[in-house]
This record gives C-alpha cells, structure tokens and sequence, in this order.
C-alpha cells in the first residue's frame, strides 16, 4: 500500500468519514473475488466460504478506529461460532512485518490477511474502517465505513442469518419514540416531530434497515403534520395492508425490507399519483443530498436529475 494511500485514508479518517453510518446494499453485488496469504503462510480465497455470512473488515494497525472495533470482533466471532459467520480482517498495513505481533497482542481470534492494492481498489475501501457484510450467496449486504458499533454489527448479522431480531436488540438501535412507532404501530404527535417540514433535498430510508425509501422531490405539505409524500422511490420497498385498528379502515404501509411501520396512505394526495403517503418521522432517517455519495446512496442522486425520470 502506497504511502499516498495511507495518507488520504488518514485524512478521511480524521475527516470524520469514519463516523458514517451502514446501508443496505439494494441491488446484488457480488462481492469480488481475491487469493491473499494468510499468516500462517496458506492461501485463502473469498470462495473458500460460499455458504457463510462473512464480515470482511478492512482495517490497519495504525488505525485508531480499528483498533477500538476489535474486542467487538472478537467477541462476536466467539458468539457466532460454528454457527455459519466467519469474520475475515483484511489489513492495509504497507509493512506487512507489523500485522502478526499485533494480532498475537490483541489475542485476536478471527482469521488476519494482509491485502494487496489490487484488493482495496476492488472494494473502494477508501477510509479505514471499512467492512462488508456478504451473504450466503456471496453478495454483498451492507457497507460500513468506520467502527461498526458492535450492538449493530449483530443486528445485521442475525438478520443475514435469517434469525429473527429480539425486541432488546432493536431497543438497542432504536430510541424509544422509533421502537414504538415502527415495531408497535405507534403514531408520533403531528407538528412535533423530526421531518414534517424539512424542504431539505434528499432521500428518507428506514431507520432500521437503512433502505431508501421515499424521496424529497416527492415530498408536499399536506397540512397534517407529517412527513407526506406522493409516492415511495421504489413501490417494492413497501408493503401495504389493510388496517382497521382505530374503528376505521385505512391502508397501513410498511417497509418490505424490515417490516417496520412506516404509516399509512390515502387517496386525497395531490397529482401525479393522487396519493398520500403520510409516514411517521420516526420510522426514517433523512439523508442530505449533499451526503448521499458519501453515505453509499450516490446511485440515488438520478433522483434530481430532472432530465431523467425518477
């Protein structure tokens, strides 16, 4: 690894890059493929685990932040041990000499490879911390530039499993007010809440799996004191289903990917689409648009691209 490299992933690091937050990968990727050495001298190959839910997690050893990640790491592999994740570091360290006393300092217990150039650029993994979460079927799931918190690092790893998230889990990840709304069907109070009247360009994704959602070009003051809109940027996102909880009957939406509460739609929404999609603050996160490359979502910016259509 060049001395330039190392720099510029210092920089971002201290830019504060490394304090962004994981996004769900929408469209399958395949994670690429490499062959790197081992430690021990053998030759390992990303194929070697089709099957397994890997955590590959590009890090270095004079890298502050990736040092604090790995007790998680360490602490999760014994957790999930034998039970289908495998947790791979990929070091950037320029002298390779430096990696193996360090492992055998920090007892860690997860397998440590040094990567090549060829597989940094691979996987643009441009600051350090960066780690991939790839499913079973080689694909890459999430992307997290920076510590991965490790209450969330196993969110996502359950959820890779197919294993169904405890209610403690998602208190974990989410305030009360976001559990509450997204996971009891609650309604936060309307003018008093995070996103009713952002103008702000950007894109909403659900709080809790980090999928796109809605759009702000969508976005219109209905009056009501929630967030609105007139359609989701992608109708799959969704799901919708009756609902006839309060002694009337309306159409719950809810997010496809988590199945989390989202709100409800009505058909007294201005054109093009004559609907109202009227969607609790709580269960989103608003990313700016001037962030959205960094944060992952740069496939998204089209959205503002009035010469194309949404």
């Amino acid at each position: 690894m060049s001395h330039l490299i190392r720099c510029c992933l210092s920089s971002l690091i201290l830019s504060g890059v490394v304090f962004l937050p994981a996004r769900a990968v929408d469209k399958p990727v395949s994670a690429p493929e490499w062959q790197l050495q081992g430690l021990d001298g053998k030759t390992v190959k990303l194929s070697d685990y089709q099957g397994k839910v890997v955590v590959l997690n590009f890090w270095a050893t004079w890298c502050a932040p990736c040092i604090a990640e790995i007790p998680g790491f360490i602490d999760l592999q014994k957790g999930y041990a034998g039970k289908g994740v495998v947790f791979l570091g990929l070091s950037a360290d320029q002298d390779a000499k430096v990696v193996p006393p360090f492992v055998k300092a920090k007892a860690i217990n997860y397998t440590v490879l040094v990567a090549t150039p060829p597989v940094i650029s691979a996987y643009e993994a441009q600051a350090l911390p960066t780690t991939y979460l790839i499913g079973r079927d080689g694909n890459i799931l999430e992307k997290h530039t920076g510590a991965w918190p490790e209450a969330d690092l196993e969110v996502s790893v359950k959820k890779a499993l197919g294993l169904a998230l405890s209610a403690d889990e998602l208190k974990k990840k989410l305030t009360p007010e976001q559990f509450e709304v997204t996971q009891n069907c609650g309604t936060e109070p309307p003018f008093h809440n995070a996103y009713w009247d952002n103008h702000a360009e950007g894109i909403y994704v659900d709080v809790v799996s980090g999928k796109p959602l809605f759009c702000s070009k969508d976005k219109f003051d209905s009056g009501t004191g929630w967030p609105s809109f007139t359609r989701p940027i992608d109708q799959t996102s969704i799901s919708e289903k009756a609902d006839s909880s309060v002694g009337m009957e309306r159409t719950e939406v809810r997010s496809a990917g988590s199945n989390s509460h989202l709100g409800h739609v009505f058909d007294d929404g201005p054109g093009p689409t004559g609907l109202r999609y009227c969607i609790n603050s709580a269960a989103l996160r608003f990313v700016p648009k001037d962030q959205m490359q960094a944060q992952g979502y740069g496939d998204y910016l089209k959205l503002f691209d009035d010469s194309k259509k949404p």
